[in-house]
């Protein structure tokens, strides 16, 4: 058994039946909740039927339930998440989905504490699993959001690369390309995430360009 998780609200681009959301309020594209207050819904659409996932929820892939090799538990675990760092099977990046990477142990724990939660109708509280099990369960929750973002942003620099590539050729003959939707809302994304890095770029300018003798809030130190 393998926990995946998917954390990174940047997969409604990916979601169609988000689109229209999205298109009247871009900005909502950072929010793991939808206007209704519900969570993000991820759906992976496959031939033996579709997985789906609740945006920041922990969720076990069992098995194996078949002599499919589809069906196999790791297989389809390393397919989802794309391996133990992310960086494999692209095709999947746009899902967002990561591997916990939990031993057996800890994974079982998990899996039994977010059963008795849902059963409970209740929010998991990782403090109520003791102290060891809950700090390898945060750490392992906080390195599966760095892996969710990045696969993410490379599912939205490649569907602005292609956009750009057509964009040319269809100018190049003298006619307009018309993005999709999610071309629009991966352009959005990429512009914010420019600027953002920007601001950031401008802030460490200036503290540079302070004189020493203050400290980087700018007040004058009252030492030697």
């Amino acid at each position: 058994m393998r926990i995946l998780v998917v954390t990174s609200p940047l997969v409604k681009i990916f979601q169609e039946k988000y689109h229209t959301e999205l298109l009247r309020n871009p900005e909502s594209v950072y929010s793991e909740e939808m206007e209704d207050g519900t969570k993000t819904q991820i759906v992976v659409p496959r031939p033996s039927g579709e997985i789906k996932f609740v945006i920041g929820t922990p969720q076990p892939i069992g098995g194996p339930r078949g002599s499919d090799k589809e069906q196999d538990t790791l297989y389809l675990a390393e397919w989802l998440s794309g391996g133990e760092d992310g960086g494999q099977n692209q095709e999947t990046d746009s899902y967002g989905i990561a591997d916990m990477g939990l031993d057996p142990n800890t994974a079982n724990t998990l899996l039994e504490h977010l059963l008795t939660a849902a059963m409970a109708g209740s929010k998991p509280n990782l403090k109520s699993m003791g102290a060891d099990i809950g700090k390898q369960v945060a750490a392992a929750l906080e390195r599966a959001k760095d892996i969710s973002h990045r696969r993410t942003m490379r599912a939205v620099e490649e569907v602005n690369s292609r956009f750009e590539q057509n964009k040319v050729r269809l100018e190049t003959d003298g006619k307009t390309y018309h993005p999709s939707t999610a071309e629009w809302l991966c352009r959005y994304v990429l512009r914010k995430d420019i600027e953002k890095r920007e601001a950031e770029r401008k802030r460490l300018m200036d503290l540079i360009d302070k004189p020493l003798t203050e400290d980087p809030l700018g007040v004058q130190p009252s030492g030697s």
